[in-house]
């Protein structure tokens, strides 16, 4: 049995992420395949490389390796957007990892359909659970194409996990690439028939339309859409310092908002 006290020798030698590996690997083979510290992973100058180290995993879930024991009431997971490099994450997942809770990053291959990608999500979730100790409280934050595929995911929810899904800066009202790629009429996934899953808390962020580079030059705002039961929280068209908060800053803005 290991003691708090060995552990903290470990912690001192500066062993424990390597420790860490070989106790994850004996007790739960099959928990992630994936896995990244949290010190490979820094903001300022290097955010950009964070990112490209986040983006060159595999598809499915990445842990974020913190250097502590996750607790594991609740598991925060973050799901990217379309074409993304990663970078917009790497604050977002700091957060997350540092407040000692278990905190995975999900890769996927964005030229599926959202359909497609959540019942994917589902199903990885599903392997999760099951070699999982606990039924931990899911927060999962997603941006952009990722909260399309996390909405629809909440559609399909099935699991005995509570969930609490945040949508940032998602089209979820349509978009033409929904209907040209994936024969959604008039781009629009979620209509007036679309309900959320029993034990599934959904929010949304949403951008200034005239702040957000992805969205601004289309006529409509395709954030825009009613959703019984999910909250909306509009966010302001800049940050308190007047730095523009667009498209991929409001992830930060989000995060910082729930943390703080």
């Amino acid at each position: 049995m290991i003691s708090k006290y060995n552990v903290s020798l470990f912690k001192r030698g500066g062993f424990l992420p390597l420790f860490y590996f070989i106790v994850l690997g004996l007790i739960s083979p099959n928990w992630a395949q994936q896995s990244i510290l949290l010190s490979e992973i820094p903001i300022g100058d290097g955010v950009k490389d964070s990112g490209s180290k986040l983006m060159e995993k595999d598809h499915g879930f990445v842990e974020i390796i913190s250097g502590k024991y996750p607790e594991s009431d609740t598991v925060y997971i973050a799901v990217h957007g379309y074409g993304s490099r990663g970078y917009e994450w790497v604050h977002a997942l700091r957060k997350m990892a540092e407040t000692g809770k278990k905190t995975m990053f999900y890769r996927y291959d964005w030229d599926l359909c959202p359909k497609i990608i959540s019942e994917k999500l589902s199903g990885d979730l599903a392997v999760w659970q099951k070699h999982s100790a606990s039924n931990p409280y899911l927060i999962i934050f997603s941006h952009s194409y990722g909260g399309t595929v996390t909405t629809s995911f909440a559609g399909i929810y099935t699991l005995d996990m509570p969930a609490e899904i945040h949508s940032i800066a998602a089209p979820l009202g349509h978009h033409l690439r929904f209907s040209e790629k994936c024969g959604y009429e008039d781009g629009t996934i979620f209509d007036s028939t679309f309900t959320l899953a029993n034990g599934i808390k959904h929010i949304q962020w949403r951008t200034a339309h005239s702040s957000d580079g992805a969205f601004r030059n289309l006529e409509t705002d395709p954030q825009i859409i009613q959703i019984d039961g999910s909250t909306v929280h509009q966010l302001p068209a800049a940050f308190p310092d007047g730095r523009r908060l667009g498209h991929n800053w409001s992830v930060t803005y989000v995060i910082d908002q729930y943390f703080r």
